[in-house]
């Protein structure tokens, strides 16, 4: 079962909760008692008018197969984390750590340096059949402009039956249309990966490259 990663503050997901003596008695209370344990009012009254305007923030997170749970900002920056569910301690926040579409885009940079090396840059169709776990490969892809000078890449999928999809994403990372509906329409693919495309077009380049230089060198040896 995957692990929660916790988020950077920029990415953070949180909704605001507001507590009552009707609905949240007993959170409602343990609060009041704390404010004033602290010495934070003076009276009752006035902790418990703080509180009816007080709003808390609950950062969110979902865990697959387990379900939906929240936690307070500061204990997630303070404190050791756990899951509710699994008990598994969640992995802290690199601020070094880029985002999926961050990660496309830089894909897309090395994409587009192997198609330079492997073809006239704007189409390169490959020789070498990496097939997906799914059951399908690569065999071409496109690349070209569409309005306002943005680069977009057209990649050609086939199956063994001949069967073929294609998927079209620009250089900012960005589907043209919904990737995983095309998909699942002609191999019956049920779920793609958010960035699994790119990264299985830069392993088929990969692999392309590597046979390719294999060729060659196989060449010069017979000279």
């Amino acid at each position: 079962m995957e692990k929660i990663k916790i988020n950077p503050a920029n990415k953070a997901e949180t909704v605001s909760v507001k507590l009552s003596k009707e609905k949240t008695p007993i959170a409602y209370h343990k609060k009041l008692n704390e404010l004033m344990e602290q010495g934070s009012f003076k009276t009752v009254k006035e902790a418990e008018a703080w509180l009816d305007d007080a709003r808390f923030d609950l950062e969110l997170y979902y865990q697959k197969e387990c379900g939906l749970f929240g936690l307070d900002p500061e204990a997630l920056a303070c404190s050791t984390c756990y899951s509710p569910y699994t008990g598994d301690e969640m992995i802290p926040c690199n601020d070094d750590d880029k985002d999926d579409s961050e990660l496309v885009v830089e894909t897309l940079g090395k994409i587009y340096d192997a198609m330079n090396v492997l073809g006239s840059g704007y189409t390169c169709t490959l020789t070498t059949k990496t097939y997906s776990e799914q059951g399908f490969y690569l065999s071409r892809i496109d690349r070209y402009e569409k309005g306002n000078d943005c680069m977009y890449y057209q990649f050609w999928f086939y199956n063994i039956n001949g069967d073929y999809a294609t998927v079209e994403i620009n250089f900012k990372g960005e589907y043209a249309f919904d990737v995983e509906d095309n998909l699942r329409k002609v191999f019956g693919w049920e779920s793609v990966e958010e960035g699994y495309v790119t990264d299985f077009v830069r392993n088929c380049l990969s692999e392309e490259i590597n046979n390719r230089i294999f060729k060659l060198e196989s060449s010069l040896k017979q000279l």
